[in-house]
Order: C-alpha cells, then sequence, then structure tokens
C-alpha cells in the first residue's frame, strides 16, 4: 500500500500540489484561449492550415510538461534533452484524442474529412469502428510498456537501451497490468463523465447570472484538472522519488496562471450565456410512435400518434423488397420483430405480407408504403420518410419513389447514405431532403441537401455551429428526455425527433436549464 500511496497519490503532498495547480490553470489557460480563437475565426469564415501548426504547438507544450514532470527531480532544472522530449512528444500526439478531442471535433465540424471516405466509415461503422479502437488500446499498450524509455535516456541512456530498460520495469503480473494499462486511466477519464453529470445536477440551485458563470468557469477549470491528474499518472509510472517544487517562481506562477485561467473561461462563459437563446423546433415523431404507444412504423402508430396532435412530423423509415416493393420497416432483418432471420432485400413481398410483428404488447403485419402514403395524406399527417438503402437496394429505390410522386406532396425525406440523399434532392427539388448522421464525431461531409440530422448523444456545439455557417438546418436524434430537447432549443435547431413526445414539451428560457444545456454540448 505505501508504493501504491507513493506512486499515485503523492502529488497531493502539498509541494507536488503545487505544481499540479499551476500546471492545470497554465495549461488550460492555453487550451481554452487556443480553443476560443479557433472557434471565433472559423465562424468568421478565416480557416488556415497554420492553425494546426498551432495545435501541434499546444501538444508539444503538453509534451514539454511531460517530460519535466518524469525526468526532473525538481521545477527548473535546467538540463533538457531533445531526444527524450522527441519522445514525450511522440507520445503526446497519439494521447491527443484523449487530451484534444475537442480540437479534433472542431477542425473536423469545419474541414470534414472526403464525403466518400466518411460514407464508408458510417456505412461499415460497426466493423470499422471496433478495428480502430482495437489497434488504438494496442498502440496505448506499447506506449505504457514503453513510457519510461525517455526517463532513462534522461540518465545517459541510449535509445535502445531506454527501450529496453522501460519494457523491463512495467513487466508485472497481468493484474498489475491492466490496472495501470486501464483501471486507473480509465477511472480518472471517467471522472470528467461523472463531473459533468454532477454540474448538471446543480444547476438546479442556479438563481444568478454572475453565479452561472462561477458555476461554468469551475466546471470548466475542474475538468482541465482531470486532465491534467491524467498527465500526472503518466508521470508516476515507475518511479518512487516525488517531485520538488519549493521554488517561488512555482508559487507566483501559480497565483497568476490562475488569475488568466478564470479570467478566460468566465469570459467564455458569459460568452455562451450571451450567444444562445431559446427558440421553437419542428417536433418529430421518430418511427411513427410516441412512449411506446404502438408496434413501430405500423398504421395503428400512425393513427394513434397522429391524434395525440402533440407534434408536427411523423418520421418512418421504407425498405424495398427483392421484388421492388416498398415497405415500411426500420431493421433490415426481421430477428426482432417477427423472430425470422430473413432480410427485406433478400424477400418478396408475398413472402413478408404474411409475416406478423410484435412490440410493445402490439402485433400487427408490416404495411405497403403506398397503404401508409394514403392513410397519412387521408388524416393530413405531414411525414418525414427515411430511405433505408442496402448495397441491393440503392440503386433502385428512388425509382419505386416516381410513381407517388404527386401523393409525396408536403413530405420531407431523408436517408443515411449521402448519395441516395443528394440523388433524392434532385429528383425531388422542392421537397425538403436530410442526411442523417449516425454519429458526429468525424463531422459531416459537404453535401448538397436542405438539413442534416445529427445523433443527439454525440452532438457538439461545434458540428452545430458549423452546419449553420453552411446555412443548413438541423434536425437531432433521438431527443427522449427534457434535458436534451432544452438543449438542443438552444442550439437553435430546426426539427428533434423523438421516442416520446412528451419530454419535447419543454422551455429553455430558465437560467437552470441553459446553464445544464451548455454544459451538455460543450
Amino acid at each position: 500500500m505505501s508504493t501504491v500511496r507513493t506512486r499515485y497519490f503523492a502529488f497531493f503532498h502539498s509541494p507536488l500540489l503545487v505544481v499540479f495547480a499551476f500546471f492545470t490553470f497554465s495549461l488550460s489557460f492555453l487550451n481554452q484561449g487556443l480553443y476560443w480563437f479557433y472557434q471565433n475565426a472559423f465562424k468568421q469564415g478565416h480557416f488556415s492550415w497554420f492553425y494546426y501548426l498551432g495545435l501541434l504547438v499546444l501538444i508539444s507544450l503538453y509534451a514539454l510538461t511531460f517530460n519535466y514532470l518524469q525526468t526532473k527531480r525538481q521545477m527548473l532544472h535546467c538540463s533538457f534533452s531533445l531526444k527524450a522530449f522527441s519522445l514525450h512528444l511522440f507520445v503526446m500526439i497519439f494521447l491527443s484524442p484523449i487530451f484534444f478531442w475537442r480540437f479534433y471535433q472542431l477542425f473536423l465540424a469545419w474541414r470534414p474529412l472526403p464525403a466518400k471516405f466518411l460514407s464508408f466509415v458510417f456505412l461499415y461503422r460497426w466493423k470499422v469502428l471496433p478495428v480502430v479502437v482495437l489497434i488504438y488500446l494496442l498502440l496505448l499498450y506499447f506506449i505504457y510498456r514503453l513510457i519510461l524509455s525517455a526517463y532513462f535516456i534522461e540518465t545517459s541512456c541510449t535509445l535502445k537501451e531506454g527501450f529496453v530498460l522501460s519494457w523491463q520495469k512495467t513487466k508485472k503480473s497481468v493484474g498489475h497490468q491492466l490496472v495501470g494499462f486501464l483501471f486507473l486511466p480509465t477511472i480518472i477519464l471517467l471522472s470528467q463523465f461523472l463531473l459533468k453529470l454532477l454540474f448538471i445536477h446543480g444547476t438546479s440551485v442556479l438563481h444568478d447570472t454572475a453565479l452561472a458563470v462561477l458555476f461554468l468557469t469551475a466546471y470548466f477549470i475542474l475538468k482541465n484538472g482531470l486532465q491534467l491528474l491524467f498527465l500526472f499518472y503518466l508521470s508516476s509510472i515507475g518511479k518512487s522519488a516525488p517531485f520538488k517544487a519549493n521554488t517561488t517562481f512555482v508559487h507566483f506562477g501559480t497565483i497568476f496562471s490562475a488569475v488568466l485561467c478564470i479570467g478566460v473561461y468566465s469570459f467564455y462563459s458569459n460568452h455562451l450565456f450571451n450567444q444562445y437563446n431559446d427558440t421553437q423546433a419542428l417536433t418529430i415523431s421518430h418511427r411513427g410512435v410516441t412512449a411506446d404507444n404502438a408496434l413501430q412504423n405500423s398504421l395503428t402508430a400512425l393513427k394513434k400518434t397522429h391524434a395525440k396532435k402533440q407534434h408536427d412530423l411523423i418520421e418512418m423509415d421504407i425498405q424495398e423488397t427483392a421484388d421492388n416493393q416498398l415497405v415500411v420497416m426500420h431493421d433490415e432483418n426481421l430477428k426482432k420483430l417477427a423472430n425470422k432471420d430473413v432480410r427485406i432485400d433478400e424477400t418478396t413481398w408475398e413472402e413478408l405480407k404474411h409475416l406478423t410483428l410484435k412490440e410493445n404488447g402490439y402485433q400487427e403485419d408490416i404495411p405497403l408504403f403506398s397503404d401508409y402514403l394514403k392513410t397519412a395524406n387521408a388524416i393530413h399527417q405531414k411525414l418525414l420518410i427515411e430511405l433505408k438503402v442496402s448495397a441491393k437496394t440503392k440503386s433502385t429505390i428512388i425509382k419505386q419513389l416516381l410513381p407517388l410522386r404527386s401523393q409525396l406532396a408536403h413530405h420531407q425525406f431523408q436517408s443515411m447514405d449521402l448519395e441516395t440523399a443528394e440523388k433524392i434532392k434532385q429528383e425531388f427539388p422542392t421537397h425538403q431532403v436530410g442526411y442523417i448522421l449516425p454519429f458526429d464525431l468525424l463531422g459531416s461531409p459537404h453535401n448538397t441537401v436542405d438539413f442534416v440530422a445529427i445523433e443527439s448523444r454525440t452532438a457538439s456545439s461545434a458540428l452545430i455551429q458549423a452546419l449553420k455557417y453552411r446555412q443548413q438546418n438541423i434536425y437531432s436524434w433521438p431527443v427522449n428526455s427534457a434535458r436534451a430537447a432544452s438543449a438542443f432549443r438552444l442550439y437553435n435547431l430546426n426539427g428533434l425527433i423523438s421516442d416520446d413526445l412528451t419530454s419535447l414539451n419543454t422551455k429553455s428560457s430558465t437560467l437552470s436549464k441553459k446553464t445544464a444545456s451548455i454544459l451538455l454540448l460543450n
């Protein structure tokens, strides 16, 4: 236990705590200052490849901090090894998705990757993302095993000797390695998420704008402090001697950087309060239901949800069968709803119409889209029609819509396939057409459609601002809590797609809701 206390909690000893405070305030100030500068520059339409160099400089400052924490016994140690610093810079570049993810989101929101690449990633996301995560975890494991290389290089070892000594020093039992490599870092990083939940819950006590600004400032600083805690943890691996910092410079620097940091975050928080105001958005029933009132995408759900009059649009899904019929169905495979291992695009309508779907205590047949559309027009219900395409139906599904052109007036379209969405816009130029993002972490590709539907759980203010700069409307799905609905209305979204329409009956105008909304999307 004494070893654990020395390695992982030594920084709570007052001298090291001062160093921790100094780096927390100073690096947080630089981090937020650069981010705010980029944010405002991008909103004004200014973008330069030179900005990437600014991010690299910030990463280098974190690498320099890491270098001093790991290889020096005390602050202001004069010796400097370019080789050791280069190793730490290499490490920080690979750790940058952890420390600087919001910068990545900001850049990707304003300068998205090529549309074809993003479409490929989105289409095969359940195959691509697990592979990417696995490769990244393997990379992090090697970084963990070689984390002490720079420390040994500072003691006059060669690069090869540093690698070998680091690998030997971090060689432990599987249990110890899991704790050091996964458990403790995960706890530190998850603490940021728990901190956000705690502060969101605490917004209920806010009744003064100045207090709310201080509240947000405290959150941002503590969030950055947790990031620096992770950096301190990395620098403590394999070391037993505590870092010393009994210098006047550190105490003065801590006070000075704290004033700067609190100042920039206060201005930033006040800016957020003044930037956003509550607006009305379209309310849209997801898959035609609300609060499990029927079987999804069924005629019963259409009629029952329409009767509640709590919405503007009903969102529903269509797919093409093997014999070129359009049916109303979300799932590509009927395992879940019909307990049958059959795909829509591999099955004929003659086979599908005899299947019974079951959900939420209801059971019903699969409806043809022509019947669903006829019913919606008869009761004057506007639809948001999602075209779910597969490799087999991508080239033909839009053709099946053309004979229904006159009946499709006043309805909207969307698709998760960008090429399909843009083709719909070409065929139906007067209709509102949207592109659905399955997740918002990589930004939205440039497109020619009217709106983008963003995934609510991964939405960010950076993406919302970038889409608004492109003059595109923004819908969000699924918005199933009053807090999320309040947040998206505050950020002036145009449509909210929900499984429970009652969660959309809220306003964002109260100070506590406004503060919670800012926390949720920043």
